[in-house]
């Protein structure tokens, strides 16, 4: 196989894989706190905080990752689908997703303050990205069962991870390659 169609394929592989990644943060945080509004976990109010956090970082990991897909990978990205992918890296930027990846999620220190962020300044970091809460930008990000707009990032995962599959020719066993 070619350089451009080994090329094809890890993108294939890896947008199956972000997808997957991203569908999976708001359905454990629905059956998690689920599960808390049924059960008596200790110290239940830190744990959920833990578990929402757990959720919102891995959601958040996972739409930078898109951004790092679609950088990479943009020149094999089927013509269809090219400026969804295009406008979902750049609402991803627009929201600040990285940047809060960058400064919060993947480091403790803040470079520009030299000094670790406060509770204060995270919170005020996730409200300028999220909007209407954690439940609901999760939900936004990864909910398949919301079909209200397919140019949601769950939807526009799965359009391009579909789209490299009918242009090029690939399959399942593609994905384990």
């Amino acid at each position: 196989m070619g350089d451009q169609a080994t090329k094809r394929r890890d993108a294939f592989r890896l947008a199956n894989e972000l997808h997957h990644d991203l569908v999976t943060a708001p359905t454990l945080h629905t059956v998690v706190q689920t599960l808390f509004d049924h059960s008596a976990v200790p110290d239940l109010d830190t744990v959920r905080v833990a578990v929402t956090r757990m959720c919102l970082f891995h959601a958040v990991l996972t739409l930078a990752k898109w951004t790092e897909l679609y950088d990479r990978y943009r020149d094999t990205i089927p013509a269809a689908v090219a400026d969804r992918a295009k406008d979902l890296r750049k609402e991803i930027q627009r929201r600040g997703i990285v940047d809060f990846r960058n400064n919060v999620v993947g480091h403790v220190w803040d470079d520009e303050r030299h000094r670790a962020l406060t509770n204060a300044e995270v919170e005020q970091r996730i409200i300028a990205f999220v909007g209407g809460g954690v439940a609901d930008f999760l939900a936004w990000a990864g909910d398949p069962s919301l079909d209200d707009d397919l140019r949601r990032p769950v939807f526009v995962i799965e359009q391009v991870r579909d789209a490299f599959k009918s242009s090029y020719g690939f399959t399942d066993s593609d994905l384990n390659a």
